[in-house]
This record gives structure tokens, C-alpha cells and sequence, in this order.
């Protein structure tokens, strides 16, 4: 695993060394990761928001947060998204993290909304030649079961081997690490 300096630190180290150009093309790469397939989040950035990309990556690194597929939903909480439109594209970004993690064993993933339980998400690898990865957008139906408040934030995200349907009751869900 990779480890990051802090872009707090950063700051505070010589830019003249090969050690500082090195850990800031890696967290470059990184914030461009978290926000340029996400237009909404970029908004939300752009607008003078009280935190910024490198506030969320001090708080991130120093907590020993994994730099994968979660840290998009990280972002998300991070910023405050309340918006439904916003939320899907963070999602889609982590799932696309997901599907490019060579370490995974699963062959899809799905997700749902955290402000629409109804909306899921999924992201299937393929072991075709002439077709990539797909990411798929769906709706569960309005049992209660899709539609039952979480017990506070969260995630709720399921993977399997085989695609077949996720299943009604067996969501893991992920919670956020970062205090608001």
C-alpha cells in the first residue's frame, strides 16, 4: 500500500527534493481521482466551501483511512452531499475505483443511494475481450426492505462472484470514518 504524506506536511517539506515532487504528483493524482468524474462535487469545491480537498486528505491520511474504492464515499460524507444527483456520481466514482482494483475477487458490486434507498448502483467486471466493465443503474421495488431508514449514515453495498440479483437482506453497509 502506498503511503501518502499529508498535504499539510507537504507544504512544510523542501520542494526542491525528489521525495516532495514524488509525494505531490501521487496526491495530485489522488485529489484529480476524487473530484474529475464528479462535477457536482467539483461545485460544491469551487464554491468556497469551509473545507477543502486538502483539509480531506489531512484528515484522511491521519487516520489511516485505505486510499480505495471507499474514500469516494468518504468524500461525500466529508463535504455534506445532500443532493441526489451528487450522491449518484460519487458513488459511480467509487464503483469505477472498484472495478479497477486488480485485488478484488468479486465480480460485481451494487450500492445504494445513501439519500435514495430506492436507487442502486451496480458495477460489473467482465472476462470478455470485446466488453469492458459496465455500470448499471437500478431501482428496487418499494418493499420495505429497500425502502427502511438506516440506522444512522451510512452505505449499504453488496458484492458477489456470480451477478445474480442482490439479495434483499444481506447489505453490508459502509459507515464513515471522518467526524463531521
Amino acid at each position: 500500500m502506498r503511503r501518502y504524506p499529508s498535504p499539510s506536511a507537504l507544504r512544510r517539506s523542501d520542494p526542491d527534493t525528489r521525495a516532495y515532487l514524488l509525494a505531490d504528483m501521487h496526491l495530485r493524482n489522488l485529489q484529480h481521482e476524487l473530484t474529475d468524474a464528479v462535477p457536482r462535487v467539483r461545485e460544491v469545491l469551487a464554491g468556497n466551501a469551509p473545507r477543502s480537498i486538502q483539509d480531506f486528505l489531512d484528515q484522511v491520511i491521519a487516520a489511516g483511512h485505505a486510499m480505495d474504492w471507499t474514500l469516494h464515499f468518504e468524500l461525500g460524507f466529508f463535504l455534506g452531499l445532500e443532493d441526489s444527483t451528487a450522491w449518484a456520481e460519487v458513488v459511480a466514482n467509487g464503483i469505477r475505483k472498484w472495478m479497477r482494483d486488480a485485488s478484488a475477487v468479486d465480480s460485481w458490486i451494487a450500492v445504494r443511494l445513501p439519500t435514495d434507498a430506492t436507487r442502486v448502483l451496480i458495477g460489473q467486471r467482465t472476462q470478455s475481450l470485446d466488453q469492458g466493465p459496465r455500470l448499471l443503474r437500478a431501482r428496487l421495488d418499494d418493499s420495505r426492505d429497500a425502502t427502511a431508514p438506516l440506522r444512522g449514515p451510512g452505505i449499504p453495498y453488496q458484492v458477489g462472484r456470480h451477478f445474480d440479483a442482490p439479495m434483499r437482506h444481506e447489505w453490508s453497509v459502509y459507515t464513515p470514518w471522518l467526524q463531521q
